[in-house]
């Protein structure tokens, strides 16, 4: 009698062992393995939205980055240290758990939801935008800086954020646009190294912020910083998705950094205007980023209420680019090895189940 108690015990000890690693395996490789058909599900939706919502969405968006340069407000909290960190964004149309873009990076097979405020939640779910830096709306002397765990039990998210190198794409889909980024460099920093996120004048720059030792509360940070090039669109919209917008009525494309037109309207997104009516000096740009840069942005933020509404058109097929790139071995390897023990996690337990029922039906002696 006590031996078939102390096997009892043994099945339900083996069986809760195996079902909570296999718990976290089954959601790394469901994450993995629809990660790209919810980011389709994005797309839709956004192309389906209604042409006045997502102009005040934008509208909403830009003026956000107005008040942060206007305030000269930088980031002061850590995501990874603030269990019960609260972000007070009150962007009108955005709700707290809306998805604001999406950040693809082909190189490490990463396709991840970017959300307002790095709280618990967002980051157990994805990436999250680092509140009192600038929205990842793209333009000259900004610095957006996404958070997002270096490897989370239901989740890889930026465990390979470390493989990234000069040179290597990052992809932000806002979904009215697409914005390109080139890593440049990578740096370790202290936690409250806040002075290594400030503005680089001239530059749009997108750093993703991480730990840099996967371990539980590290007291150093990795981040990735990429420099977005300017190119040019005859509709508004990037036409490599990311840079300089060129307009024919001189209406900047949503969140681009600079515009250019007959009329000399200035950019959305916020940094530089250029005109030909000479209102540049140097065929050129006026500073969105001094003092005056914020006031720029703000006028340009209220008089996108009679421009038109932003287009969804990509010219950059991110499906496309993602099927022709190579992700680099230790991602690749990090993904089989997630499916291969998951699936063997399944065989385990039923095998071990089998044996428990049959254990359970056999008669005591």
């Amino acid at each position: 009698m006590k031996r078939r108690h102390r096997k009892f015990i043994g099945f339900l000890f083996l069986i809760v062992g195996l079902a909570l690693p296999l718990y976290a395996l089954t959601h790394l490789s469901l994450n993995a393995f629809f990660a790209r058909s919810q980011y389709l599900d994005y797309r839709e939706n956004v192309e389906a939205a209604d042409d006045a919502l997502l102009h005040r969405r934008e509208a909403a968006l830009a003026a956000y980055n107005a008040r942060l340069h206007e305030e000269k407000a930088r980031a002061a909290v850590d995501p990874f240290a603030q269990r019960d960190y609260r972000a007070k964004y009150d962007i009108e149309t955005i709700g707290t758990d809306d998805i604001v873009a999406y950040v693809v990076i082909p190189k490490i097979d990463l396709i991840k939801p970017v959300y307002l405020g790095a709280s618990r939640e967002h980051l157990a779910k994805g990436l999250a935008h680092l509140e009192g830096t600038d929205l990842p709306l793209g333009g000259v002397s900004t610095r957006s800086v996404i958070a997002g765990h270096r490897g989370w039990y239901k989740d890889a998210l930026l465990l390979h954020a470390d493989e990234l190198e000069a040179g290597d794409v990052v992809y932000v889909d806002r979904g009215v646009e697409v914005l390109t980024y080139t890593v440049t460099d990578k740096q370790v920093i202290h936690e409250s190294d806040w002075d290594s996120l400030q503005v680089r004048p001239g530059e749009d720059v997108l750093t993703l912020l991480t730990c840099k030792e996967i371990v539980r509360h590290p007291a150093h940070r990795l981040i990735v910083n990429a420099v977005r090039a300017s190119a040019g669109g005859a509709d508004g919209v990037s036409s490599s998705g990311g840079g300089e917008a060129n307009a024919a009525d001189g209406v900047s494309a949503v969140g681009v950094g600079e515009a250019s037109g007959a009329d000399g309207a200035g950019s959305f997104g916020g940094g530089e205007a250029n005109a030909a009516d000479g209102l540049s000096a140097d065929g050129g740009s006026t500073e969105g980023q001094a003092a005056g840069g914020a006031e720029l942005e703000a006028e340009v933020s209220l008089d996108r209420a009679d421009a038109a509404p932003p287009s969804t058109a990509h010219s950059v097929d991110l499906n496309a680019i993602l099927e022709g790139t190579v992700v680099s071995p230790t991602a690749a390897a990090s993904r089989i090895a997630v499916y291969v023990a998951t699936l063997l996690g399944y065989v385990a337990m039923a095998v071990l189940l089998w044996r428990f029922v049959k254990f359970l039906r056999t008669p005591e002696r």
